[in-house]
């Protein structure tokens, strides 16, 4: 989807360039260039490995805010038993255990606050999954220490 948006948006933008002229006056005055500000521009440096790896101390809101702006690349992720898994979708929910512990209801890893539903994951080198799927494959067990792994 993201791939098919970001062709379908280049598109769009150089269509609405080229028919610039063709539009009507008001039109015309909102898409008047404007040349972007010298003051507060800073370089956006590379996003290293170690920032996207998942610290559960977090709040389980934080996090999920944290998944989404690095999916689906480079992707946030945690280790389970010297494994990475990255964490293409989650979900926060109201749980409450201890920090950095599966839950035993189903694919839920507490956090500082609140707890993180796994909701789509992809073990290195294999096919996304779902993390009912995940938790079935022994990917982690119930009660197990993602700290200590």
């Amino acid at each position: 989807l993201h791939d098919k948006l970001a062709a379908l948006g280049g598109a769009a933008v150089v269509e609405t360039l080229k028919s610039q002229d063709k539009l009507d006056k008001t039109v015309n005055e909102m898409l008047t260039a404007q040349p972007q500000a010298v003051d507060g521009i800073t370089y956006a440096e590379k996003i290293d490995k170690a920032e996207a790896r998942l610290d559960f101390t977090r709040s389980a809101a934080e996090l999920d805010c944290h998944i989404r702006g690095l999916s689906p690349f480079p992707g946030a992720w945690f280790d389970v038993d010297g494994k990475r898994v990255k964490v293409l979708k989650a979900a926060p929910v109201d749980l409450d255990g201890p920090t950095a512990h599966v839950a035993d209801e189903g694919p839920v890893i507490f956090c500082g606050a609140g707890a993180l539903r796994l909701i789509l994951v992809q073990k290195a080198g294999k096919a996304a999954m779902s993390g009912d799927e995940f938790l079935r494959g022994r990917g982690m067990m119930a009660g197990q220490n993602l700290v200590a792994s």
